[in-house]
């Protein structure tokens, strides 16, 4: 399944980000690291962080790259959140 899907004509992501991005658009797993409030009015993420947990490990259904922010959708959770809640846990070989 290809996860990454890139928006718009031109990315503005540095090389740094872009392999940040390559990594967690490729990971299955992913944890959650907690969210400031400034994080989750960012773009307009349509996610409950009222469900999740900090330290919890969620599935990654896919991740859609803008050219400033990542949105990551979870499996079984609706809405999309913002990629910087979140840290690899796994990576698919």
């Amino acid at each position: 399944m290809d996860m990454l899907k890139v928006r718009g004509p031109k990315s503005r992501l540095g090389r740094k980000e872009k392999i940040l991005v390559a990594i967690l658009s490729s990971t299955e797993l992913a944890r959650f690291t907690g969210c400031t409030q400034e994080q989750h009015s960012w773009s307009n993420y349509t996610g409950d962080y009222k469900r999740l947990i900090v330290g919890k490990i969620y599935e990654v259904e896919r991740v859609e790259v803008h050219s400033w922010h990542t949105k990551v959708f979870l499996v079984g959770i609706k809405g999309s959140f913002n990629s910087v809640c979140f840290d690899v846990v796994e990576v698919r070989p």
